[in-house]
């Protein structure tokens, strides 16, 4: 029985955590679970249902969310759409609208339930599990790749090779390009906290430096642009960061010069990599192919879509690249259809899970299943409104971020600037999103690492200004000590009133032996209730005032002895005559 008792105490704790269920949710979605199971992906729905009620409702956790009124607004609005479209698709459309709330409220919203430290700690587990599981994958890949140098098909799936670009286990060359840029930001990441931490051994190094030269490889490999683009970005960011957190009040030939600076280190980086892209494939073609002809990986064969394979003249010993040569890969003619579709439906949208069956009823249908933009997506899916609500919480949300980076550079720096770090991959997110699918209308492990890192981010938002709220209050009972007297006098009736019933509740129930439970209708029950009502509502004023009134008092003891002792009689007296004008 101690046996049951036990496990039934830990299967409990497991579904009460809000940590334990987004570890579940990730590892779902990193394996694509989502693609294959329907029945897994109910389960979890149930589980976000029940933490959702249970956490966010009754304990009121969603309270602490920062802008929840514009992400209910946005919610709204686009539930409103589904049931205007709510002849097609209806289910599906529910479930996208349920999963961006989860995004927004469970996985975005992870620093209102735990501090900055418990929130690094989850995301140090789940950034070493995306190293690790990338890693290992892309390593079987490579394997794959000497044993099937053309790739092979199972059960209509394609893997290690398709048109031309390397895939893994992955099925998608674009995934699989985000995942190897993720896993050598997961590893910059780590790095910074663990360095942070003094915890960075010579182990670590070299195990951080293998996973980044081991995804670098594959990212090569696939061939993906708006992966490398993702990687390029978050290293510009870096650097912009630190041409000009030191700036401040300069002349306008310093700041043009570091905007020089800035803009000539992403020319650098993103020409290096290409380089590095074009040599990597070409060797990496010339040691697969040896022993093999030309023809064995040509195909030569014009698609319906346009895209033409390698012919033998075009070969030339190199297995990778894009088939199709344009530089956008086909997503020009997607976003012409886009803009299309929202002419038809221009304020509300259509629904995420509507865009193909309205596509082919309405323009002939599109090139590929989506629009590879994740702005675009919402926009044909909610519409004007849900668009300008999305684009009102990014906007606020980034001032936070970037204001605290640039206002906080010290703090940052202790952390190892890791928040530094957090807004790059954010910022290059965003300028992923705008070539890909993934966003916020989507149920994938790339939007799921985006909310998740961004709540991270807002955790040091927070941590910062509340540890600047706190360094101001001591500041200002040593300056401003008249200001600590303004604010008792101005709060006086509150702390009376809070005070007496406090005084008259200890008074009864010093013994302890009476439950307050007892005595529910007894007057002095319901006014010590109403008490701690305002003491709760007045919280933060009650804090900031008994620190004031703390250092004042310890300021006066320590430099004038002789005036403590007037001090204190002073407010002997004045506590009598408060609590006498209490009572009557």
């Amino acid at each position: 029985m101690q046996i049951l008792g036990k496990i039934g105490n830990y299967l409990k704790n497991f579904f009460n955590s809000m940590e334990c269920f987004r570890f579940v949710l990730f590892g779902a979605l990193f394996f694509g679970i989502e693609r294959v199971s329907n029945i897994t992906m109910g389960i979890i729905m149930l589980w976000s249902m029940y933490l959702f009620i249970y956490k966010l409702i009754i304990k009121k956790g969603i309270q602490r969310i920062r802008y929840r009124k514009i992400i209910y607004l946005f919610l709204g609005a686009a539930a409103f759409t589904v049931m205007l479209h709510r002849e097609r698709n209806l289910a599906d459309n529910l479930i996208v609208v349920y999963f961006m709330a989860v995004y927004f409220f469970q996985i975005y919203g992870l620093y209102s339930e735990k501090s900055n430290i418990r929130c690094q700690r989850e995301i140090k587990r789940i950034l070493l599990f995306i190293v690790s599981m990338t890693t290992v994958m892309m390593l079987i890949g490579f394997i794959g790749l000497v044993m099937f140098p053309k790739g092979f098909e199972w059960k209509g799936l394609y893997f290690i090779l398709h048109e031309s670009r390397f895939i893994g286990i992955l099925f998608n060359a674009n995934v699989a390009g985000f995942y190897s840029a993720m896993a050598i930001i997961a590893c910059h990441i780590l790095w910074r906290i663990t360095r942070a931490q003094k915890q960075l051994s010579v182990k670590r190094k070299i195990f951080y430096l293998s996973c980044i030269a081991v995804n670098a490889l594959s990212l090569f490999l696939t061939d993906s642009n708006a992966a490398l683009l993702f990687l390029v970005t978050y290293c510009s960011f870096v650097m912009f960061y630190i041409m000009f957190r030191d700036f401040g009040k300069k002349r306008m030939h310093g700041f043009i010069l570091r905007i020089a600076a800035t803009a000539l280190s992403f020319v650098v980086i993103i020409t290096s990599l290409i380089f590095f892209r074009v040599i990597t494939q070409s060797q990496v073609s010339l040691a697969i192919t040896s022993g093999h002809s030309p023809s064995e990986f040509s195909t030569g064969v014009v698609k319906e879509d346009g895209m033409v394979g390698l012919t033998d003249d075009e070969y030339k010993g190199n297995v990778f690249g894009h088939e199709n040569k344009n530089i956008d890969s086909g997503r020009f003619r997607v976003w012409t259809q886009a803009v299309e579709m929202f002419e038809l439906f221009p304020v509300m949208g259509i629904g995420k899970a509507n865009i193909v069956d309205y596509a082919n009823s309405y323009i002939g249908g599109l090139r590929y299943s989506d629009f590879h933009n994740g702005l675009l997506t919402i926009l044909i899916s909610y519409g004007l409104i849900g668009l300008n609500l999305f684009i009102v919480f990014s906007i606020v949300t980034a001032k936070d971020i970037l204001k605290t980076i640039f206002q906080y550079k010290k703090k940052c720096r202790d952390d190892g600037s890791v928040p530094v770090l957090l807004t790059a991959f954010c910022i290059a997110y965003a300028v992923y999103s705008m070539f890909e699918l993934a966003l916020l209308a989507d149920i994938s492990y790339r939007v799921y690492i985006f909310w998740l890192l961004l709540g991270f981010a807002v955790s040091y938002v927070r941590k910062y200004r509340l540890q600047a709220r706190l360094e101001e209050t001591d500041q200002s009972v040593i300056e401003l000590p008249s200001a600590v007297e303004n604010i008792r006098r101005k709060h006086r009736h509150k702390f009376l009133y809070i005070r007496a019933c406090i005084r008259k509740l200890k008074a009864k129930y010093k013994s302890g032996k009476t439950k307050i439970s007892d005595n529910k209708n007894d007057s002095d029950f319901n006014q010590s209730e109403s008490a701690v009502k305002i003491r709760r509502k007045h919280k933060h004023k009650f804090l900031y005032i008994r620190a004031c009134i703390r250092k004042l008092k310890a300021k006066a003891k320590s430099k004038h002895k002789s005036n403590s002792t007037e001090i204190s009689d002073d407010k002997d007296n004045d506590d009598s005559k408060q609590s006498e004008e209490s009572s009557e």
